[in-house]
């Protein structure tokens, strides 16, 4: 078998005269200590790998560049597999790691189960493998499948195994050089790939050699070799031909590691997964939607496997299955990354090697997915989220104050949110303002929009923007804001600071690779963190004269700082580019309607936000109480309100009510389409007719009681209508200067807002977070005088030509009265404007004098 320039070269043996490898030689084959190590490295040649020869999955091996580096290097290796022997070799770059499935048994016989490419690395850990190899040409592969058995064979090996290769691509080696990596003596986490391309079930054949069967009489070798299964004539390996490979698989793996962090591994709770298996993928994971990843664990948490007649097929397969994964928790995934490496051109036309994936990681060789959201979208989601969030804690610290029997500050009231932001290099500052119970204001630049968002079941959030909906979970972490919008995730980073070395991922400080004090240059590795018994090296990001702050062996959380640096050139830090851009128009659903109905709805949910104590951009209050009275006057308001309850009512009211009532509304509409400059009024009453002609034909109590539940909406549209758009103005108004009169009428009489909050505490003991609703809609009150100053000067300006009998004025008597008693100074603008109001009720109007 070929092997590649190693510290053991020139070595010889023969197993069977010594039965085994005499202790001489396996000594001799051991570095001994990193003095050793570092001289065989020189004999080798740079650069080099050194392994250890018990590690695994990407744990006790190192790339060495160069002589500064040998020791460091040997220092991880041995610490990673304490005990193991060590070894080193000569590097194969542009090369592939090819694997070989074996199975042998007691008898002398040994055969090749296809194999597996597994190029696809990071760390010298596999992130994907694919089967059957496609790189080598058929001569090639053969001859690597021979020497893996005649290795088997030489030394007497029993069971299933791997042997690997790296398999050079090379110009000058032709496509025909491989060199043996080493021989695996167990079955790996991938063999799933082998058997679903030969049909042989691996773990059972495992048993049955270890049961002394030999390999012709096992029934899935005996198919592979395409003779009858249940047959037990002896096979002549060597000379029979196995059936084809089956189709083509690649298998994925899902591990719990960061790829914006250089695939850092990460740890803790995981709050969803969800995967579900299709015919042609499938897999498995370690860990449910209440699980968890410690930092002391394989960060591997789950395995994919995707099959199709073609590799494209299997990769397409793959890159669907991944993308409807769904995994959300405290943990970073490589899922996206993953799904953009294998739509990468390189992986479509298989161009890889074992350092393909390291390079585009080192490159930053991103390509921005497709589909990948727009980032100004992104910025907003996360601002809402963020302000969302606070808006919510601090209104919870203040119910909290109040159950512990304190008086919560002011500040807890505040509906405004100043957030910095930076996504992806640039920094947005932005003014996030709660404008109602779902609704926020967010302005940047001299421009706002307007965004709703609602809380989902599980934690997440349901954000309408521009008229389109996202999901979007975000989490704070040390490092910044994760959102996952619309299943992509989007990290925001804080401020670059390079004069606080932090750890990003929780482990433990395994030591420092510099003295106190040193100075160092940039991207020089300054200690080492243990991280699910790997060591990973942390780097500086900026020259200077390092400060250390942990003792080593420290457990170390995320975000926490493990040494200072005073910076030799300051200036040199880059700060993120200000975002100087406008932010888009708003648009909603119903929000640019024509229809009074939606208009009416849009203004009234302002309106009502500001009386409130929620914040409202003054040209879209302006706008909201200007459209309001302007479509209270639209006689198509009334029909238009009835034909939306009856769209609701559709098939719950008897079908001929339904059809009578539409006709009255079709007709009316008509009315006013043919005659625009003429005074119209709809007559509710004969809604009301329809529906009392309809129930004298019901016989029992039961159904009259259920069809004036059935509707009960239409009644009150009509009751709201009795006398005409007057009557329906009045009902709106009403509401309006109510949700203020409720409010103020308990703050208007005191003169010490600490007893008021106190004996609302009293009154509202079982739902204290009316208190807070309360107490935010009177801090407001400032806006809210004007703004009700604003709708009694509207009222005034209406009352003002309308005969006196039928003044608006007069129905809001009662409330005018009331506002006229508020005696303190902050009322008596309200006051004054009530009791004019009340005098010029009294006096005789304008058409009143005329006549």
């Amino acid at each position: 078998v070929p092997t590649i320039a190693w510290n053991g070269d020139g070595m010889e043996v023969d197993y069977k005269a010594h039965d085994g490898i005499p202790e001489e030689i396996y000594n001799a084959a051991m570095l001994r200590d990193g003095e050793h190590c570092l001289e065989e490295c020189k004999r080798i040649g740079f650069p080099v790998m050194i392994k250890a020869s018990e590690g695994g999955g990407g744990k006790g091996i190192r790339k060495v560049q160069e002589e500064s580096q040998v020791m460091s290097a040997w220092e991880a290796v041995r610490g990673e597999i304490p005990g193991s022997p060590i070894f080193v070799m000569k590097l194969a770059p542009k090369s592939r790691h090819l694997e070989v499935q074996l199975l042998a048994d007691t008898y002398g016989n040994a055969i090749a189960l296809s194999g597996r490419d597994c190029s696809v690395q990071r760390r010298h850990q596999k992130i994907v493998e694919e089967g059957p190899v496609l790189a080598p040409s058929q001569e090639v592969w053969e001859k690597m499948m021979r020497a893996a058995t005649r290795l088997a064979q030489e030394v007497e090996y029993v069971n299933a195994g791997t042997v690997e290769y790296l398999f050079s691509e090379l110009p000058e080696d032709n496509g025909n050089s491989f060199f043996f990596l080493e021989l695996n003596p167990r079955l790996q986490v991938e063999h799933p790939v082998t058997e679903m391309i030969t049909h042989v079930n691996l773990p059972a054949a495992q048993l049955q050699v270890a049961m002394g069967i030999p390999l012709h009489c096992i029934p899935d070798v005996r198919r592979l070799y395409m003779k009858d299964g249940f047959g037990t004539a002896p096979i002549d390996f060597e000379v029979e031909k196995q059936a084809p490979p089956h189709g083509h698989v690649i298998a994925a793996r899902i591990t719990a590691e960061d790829p914006n962090a250089g695939f850092q591994p990460t740890s803790g709770a995981i709050e969803e997964l969800n995967f579900r298996s299709t015919p042609d993928v499938w897999g498995y994971f370690s860990v449910d939607s209440s699980g968890q990843v410690h930092e002391f664990a394989d960060s591997q948490i789950g395995h994919l496997f995707s099959w199709s007649k073609s590799r494209d097929k299997a990769r397409k397969n793959m890159i669907l299955a991944l993308k409807e994964l769904s995994i959300r928790g405290d943990i970073h995934t490589t899922v996206e990354y993953i799904v953009n490496m294998m739509e990468s051109d390189d992986f479509k036309y298989n161009r890889i090697s074992t350092s393909w994936l390291d390079e585009r990681i080192s490159h930053h060789n991103e390509v921005r997915l497709q589909g990948r959201p727009e980032p100004l979208m992104v910025v907003l989601v996360g601002a809402v989220c963020c302000a969302y969030q606070s808006s919510n804690s601090r209104q919870e610290e203040y119910v909290s104050q109040l159950e512990r029997g304190q008086l919560p500050p002011n500040d807890l009231l505040s509906q405004t949110e100043a957030l910095e932001l930076i996504y992806e290099g640039i920094k947005y500052n932005i003014k996030a303002c709660r404008s109602g119970p779902i609704q926020f204001t967010l302005f940047c630049n001299d421009s706002y929009v307007q965004v709703e968002i609602r809380t989902l079941s599980d934690g997440g959030f349901l954000v309408l923007l521009n008229g389109k909906s996202h999901v979007a979970y975000a989490t704070k972490e040390a490092q910044g804001l994760r959102l996952v919008v619309d299943s992509h995730t989007c990290v925001f980073t804080k401020e670059y600071d390079p004069t606080r070395l932090v750890t990003n991922t929780a482990g433990k400080l395994a030591r420092y690779l510099v003295d106190d004090g040193a100075s160092l240059r940039r991207g020089m590795p300054y200690a080492e963190i243990e991280v699910m018994k790997m060591y990973m090296p942390l780097l500086t990001p900026e020259a200077g004269v390092i400060r250390l702050l942990k003792s080593e062996g420290a457990v170390l959380a995320p975000g926490d700082c493990i040494a200072a640096m005073e910076l030799d050139d300051p200036s040199c830090v880059k700060k993120s580019d200000v975002y100087m851009g406008k932010l888009p128009s708003t648009k909603s659903g119903n929000g640019n309607s024509t229809k009074s109905v939606h208009k009416m709805r849009k203004a009234q949910t302002v309106l009502q936000g500001v009386l409130q104590g929620y914040f409202a951009p003054e040209d879209l209050s302006h706008t909201a109480l200007t459209d309001l009275f302007q479509v209270l006057k639209d006689p198509l308001l009334p029909v238009e309100e009835i034909k939306e309850a009856m769209s609701s009512l559709a098939g719950r009211i008897p079908l001929e009510v339904f059809a009578k009532i539409t006709d009255k509304i079709q007709s009316f509409k008509k009315q006013v389409a043919e005659e625009p400059a003429a005074s119209h009024e709809f007559n509710v009453a004969e809604v009301i007719a329809i529906l009392e002609e309809y129930k004298t034909t019901l016989s029992t109590d039961r159904q009259r009681s259920d069809f004036e539940a059935s509707v009960l909406t239409l009644r009150d549209i009509a009751d709201k209508y009795k006398h005409g758009l007057q009557s329906g103005e009045e009902a709106v108004l009403t509401e309006l200067i109510n949700e203020y009169f409720t409010v103020e009428t308990v703050y208007a009489n005191s003169h010490n807002i600490e007893d008021v909050v106190l004996a609302l505490r009293q009154q509202h003991s079982a739902d204290l977070n009316k208190v807070f609703s309360i107490s935010r809609s009177h801090v407001a009150l400032d806006t809210k005088n004007k703004l009700l100053l604003q709708l009694l000067a509207q009222m005034a300006r209406g009352a003002a030509a309308a005969p006196r009998k039928s003044s608006k004025t007069a129905a809001f008597v009662p409330l005018l009265e009331k506002l006229a008693n508020f005696k303190e100074n902050q009322y008596s603008l309200v006051a004054l404007e009530a009791r004019q109001l009340m005098i010029d009720n009294k006096m005789p109007s304008y058409r009143d004098r005329l006549s």
